[in-house]
């Protein structure tokens, strides 16, 4: 089925100025909408104000007649009609249309200019070969309450407005991966995509973070297993995160984690098709990671591999790389989590409940509400007062220990 919306443009301001004006303009654009569809077997089935949509059994009938409204419309005074077709699967309900594919015929008039006709790919796909139906892509569109990007065509036909293509964004990129070899593909399978200019290539995790805070690039391919710090460390350290496309060796099951978070990825060895893939999904959507997504991804794909064996510590431009071994226990302060270690203590903002799930659960155990305790550091429990407990470590410390924190010590003790 051929959805095909057209509107026409400016009919709110018309309204404004002259509004029996208005009304005939709209009178006679609707007269001519719906004559000529049924003339091409099409059927105007809904108004929307100023807009009627047209239902065609042909894409190509659907495109013919669009062409041949604006010639028509030409000769009604005052009016500039848009018209969009999208193909897809529609619903009739209580007398009107439904849909995605309606949404996106919607969405698809908005984009073609006054006097013009703009097309889904889908439609070009089956009108390309037909005289007289000529177009030229105007790159790929991000439509509102579309999930996918789509690549949007203008008709070319004599007498139709034609905009121009939109430039594609030039997209800085770095590379950070620890193997020459693997940026070396990188850049050759990038080579052929203009619209990105890679700025830095980084070999480990420190320049990573140093060249992302200092460039602000709008993409970053990133190794996952690095020495030093690993890549999900370094989306910890970074405040401003730009778009990321995940390297990595991980299996198929790890990589679960990451198709639940807004960020592609690239499956090591992968190739330039796949690459290709990955551009054009960064190219119609927004992938920027806040906080909160970092922290939920982190924890997701570390909880289907192993626990954290060190956690990091940003102190101004200084971090600090904390081994879990060396932790005596973390402290909740509002928030912030202080991580006490050999006789220092170090306050990171985040959650103890977050801390929580990416520590082996083996060697640290959360004893109260405000404390996770490293159970090597512990000496002995003894009781406080009726049902509470203190926890005394090796070096002394006196921690609370609740109830539940008591059956979650004794299961490990």
């Amino acid at each position: 089925m051929a959805i095909m919306f057209s509107d026409i443009v400016g009919y709110t301001s018309m309204m404004q100025e002259n509004e029996d004006m208005a009304r005939t303009v709209r009178q006679r654009c609707e007269a001519v909408v719906s004559d000529t569809v049924r003339e091409y077997a099409g059927e105007p089935v809904q108004l929307y104000g100023d807009g009627v949509l047209s239902v065609f059994s042909s894409a190509i009938q659907a495109a013919e007649c669009a062409r041949e409204i604006q010639r028509r419309v030409g000769d009604v005074p005052d009016a500039l009609l848009r018209i969009g077709i999208h193909v897809g699967d529609v619903i009739y309900e209580a007398g009107s249309v439904v849909g995605d594919a309606v949404n996106v015929a919607s969405r698809i008039q908005g984009v073609a200019p006054p006097g013009g006709v703009c097309v889904s790919d889908k439609v070009y796909d089956e009108i390309k070969n037909q005289p007289g139906l000529e177009a030229a892509s105007l790159g790929l569109h991000t439509l509102k309450n579309v999930k996918r990007p789509v690549e949007v065509f203008a008709l070319t036909s004599e007498g139709l407005a034609v905009p121009k293509p939109a430039q594609p964004r030039i997209l800085r990129a770095i590379l950070v991966d620890d193997e020459e070899l693997a940026r070396k593909v990188l850049r050759e399978f990038l080579a052929k995509h203009g619209e990105v200019e890679i700025v830095r290539e980084c070999a480990n995790g420190f320049e990573a973070v140093k060249a992302i805070t200092e460039m602000s690039p709008d993409l970053v391919f990133l190794d996952i297993q690095m020495p030093k710090l690993n890549g999900f460390e370094v989306l910890e350290l970074i405040e401003k995160r730009p778009t990321v496309i995940f390297t990595t060796a991980f299996d198929e099951f790890a990589l679960k984690a990451f198709e639940v978070h807004a960020v592609d990825y690239l499956l090591k060895p992968f190739s330039q098709e796949r690459l290709d893939e990955a551009l054009r999904h960064v190219e119609g959507m927004s992938a920027t990671l806040d906080s909160t997504q970092v922290h939920s991804l982190v924890t997701t794909a570390r909880g289907q591999i192993l626990p954290a064996e060190r956690i990091l510590v940003r102190e101004g431009s200084k971090v600090h790389i904390v081994r879990t071994d060396d932790i005596d226990f973390i402290e909740a302060r509002d928030d912030y989590a202080a991580i006490r270690t050999g006789g220092k203590e170090l306050l990171k903002q985040t959650t103890l409940s977050t801390l929580e799930e990416e520590l082996d659960p083996r060697r640290f155990v959360r004893i109260h509400r405000s404390f996770i305790l490293n159970i090597d550091r512990l000496a002995k429990v003894e009781l406080y007062a009726k049902d509470s407990r203190i926890a005394i470590l090796n070096d002394g410390a006196r921690l609370q220990v609740s109830r539940a924190g008591y059956a979650r010590l004794k299961e490990l003790m």
